[in-house]
Order: C-alpha cells, then sequence, then structure tokens
C-alpha cells in the first residue's frame, strides 16, 4: 500500500537562491494560510531561468514524495506576463507552475494526467508584485490545494496538448551512432548529468569497445563506461556512469568533470564511439 501524507506536504523549487529573503518570504505565505503543512525545499538552487533543468529535479524528485504532496515550481523568466499559471494532476501528487515548458518531462511520461488553469483573477493579479508571483500567487494558491480544495473547484480543465512544451529534452542519435547530449544539470561534486535515460542507452554505450566524448570546442575526450566512482582511480579517463538519479552522467575520481570539460547545465556535447587505438 502507497504511504499516504499524514500532514500536507508542500514541496518548493525555485532558481531563487539563498541569499535574499524571496524564499523566506514565500514560505511564511504559505504558512500564514496552512500552518499545519510539512514544506519541503528540493532546492532554490537552479540555475536561474534554465526551464529542463528544474523540469529535470521534478520528474526525478517527485516519486520520493507520498500521494497528495503538492509540488510548487517557480522558474519564472516570464513573471508579471500573460503567461498562464497551471496545476498538472498525475499519479495523486500536484504541480503547481508557471505555464512555460518547466512541465515537460512530466507530461511527457506514460500515465493519465490532467491539467488546469489557475491564473487567478484580474484583480488578483493587480493586487499582486509583478515581479514576485511565487509569494504572493503561487504561495496562496498552493496553501489551498494542500489544505484540499481541488484544482478543478480553482480553475478550468485544460487539454495537454494545449500547454507549453519545450523543444526538445531527448538525446539525438546521428546517423554514425553518436549520441547529441546536453547536460541538464552539475551537482555539486562536479559530475553533469545528461539527458540520456539508463534505460534508454546504457545498452548502447556498454557495446562501443571505447568511448570518446566531445565538447563543443572541438576536443575530444577519452572516457570510460565504469560502474562506480571508485573505478575511476586519480588521472583516469572521463568516466560515463549509470547515475543514481536514472540518467547518464560524467565524472571524475575526486574532482570536477565539469570543470574540466568547460560545461555549464545546457551545454551540448557529442558521446561517440571511440577511434581504435
Amino acid at each position: 500500500m502507497a504511504t499516504e501524507a499524514i500532514r500536507p506536504v508542500i514541496a518548493l523549487l525555485t532558481d531563487f537562491g539563498h541569499a535574499d529573503p524571496y524564499v523566506a518570504q514565500m514560505k511564511g505565505a504559505i504558512l500564514r494560510r496552512a500552518p499545519h503543512v510539512q514544506l519541503v525545499d528540493i532546492s532554490h538552487e537552479c540555475t536561474p531561468f534554465r526551464l529542463e533543468q528544474a523540469g529535470f529535479f521534478l520528474q526525478v524528485s517527485q516519486n520520493h514524495f507520498p500521494r497528495g504532496t503538492v509540488f510548487v515550481a517557480v522558474v519564472d523568466p516570464g513573471v508579471g506576463t500573460a503567461r498562464r499559471i497551471v496545476c498538472l494532476a498525475r499519479d495523486g501528487r500536484l504541480f503547481l507552475a508557471p505555464d512555460n515548458g518547466i512541465l515537460t518531462q512530466l507530461l511527457d511520461e506514460p500515465g493519465h494526467a490532467a491539467v488546469f488553469d489557475l491564473t487567478p483573477s484580474a484583480e488578483a493579479l493587480h493586487a499582486a508584485s509583478r515581479t514576485f508571483h511565487a509569494r504572493d500567487l503561487f504561495a496562496p494558491l498552493a496553501a489551498r490545494l494542500a489544505q484540499g480544495d481541488s484544482p478543478a473547484g480553482i480553475g478550468a480543465a485544460l487539454r495537454l496538448e494545449d500547454v507549453v512544451r519545450l523543444a526538445s529534452v531527448d538525446p539525438e542519435q546521428r546517423e554514425d551512432g553518436a549520441l547529441v547530449l546536453r547536460v541538464l544539470h552539475v551537482d555539486r561534486f562536479g559530475n553533469c548529468i545528461l539527458n540520456a535515460p539508463v534505460d534508454s542507452w546504457h545498452g548502447t554505450l556498454a557495446a562501443w569497445a571505447r568511448l570518446e566524448v566531445h565538447t563543443a570546442d572541438g576536443v575530444a575526450h577519452p572516457a570510460v563506461l565504469a560502474n562506480t566512482y571508485a573505478e575511476l582511480a586519480e588521472g583516469s579517463p572521463l568516466g560515463v556512469l549509470a547515475g543514481s538519479q536514472g540518467y547518464l552522467e560524467l565524472a571524475l575520481s575526486r574532482a570536477s568533470a565539469a570543470r574540466k570539460l568547460g560545461l555549464h547545465p545546457g551545454d551540448i556535447l557529442t558521446l561517440a564511439a571511440g577511434s581504435p587505438a
């Protein structure tokens, strides 16, 4: 039997960082309306405006939370514009976010889902800060949802195909077999998590005798397929691992692969079969 939330859980994801009072004000706005909820931070260190990275954080975190959790994802370059506020309902969880593509990975997952337009009235929009919808609009909506209001009771249903999606978050395989990949995230250890699901692509790499990572500057970096970080001795080639988040990742032994390769979230690289020795 699935574990159900006893106290309502609201999980927060933003690109606000911690140097400013923005996260605290958002939490305060929720707690004033729903003082009994549990607030959990997924992260507030998303790269600013990087929607694909934020969508990845949501996707890999969702199943670790109980059903009934309300996720609030605010990476919102279009704050104050006519973009909608939407709520995705799937598998007993709710995802509140701007309609800007941040929900793409979740929308593309199999299974039943429904989405609702929760954009407040013109009067409520006028009363809110045009630059801080997270505090003035998302927080009150999250509190309502956590206290049992249904998205269908707050707003109108939308067709899934009418929700904004990012252009593509999938790897591209060239005619020569090489994979054109994007960096979804660089963790604090410098590991580069790529947009290649392990289940889809690990077998392909295992069939290659040699691996190379080609970065945008044209440099080819030798790489090896590894099972653990410990297999990568200090000074060894770059490692390609089946990461814990379900995606392939690039790593070095006790060093930053991102720093060595000059990679950041959103950067493109190519993973190819290396030339024979």
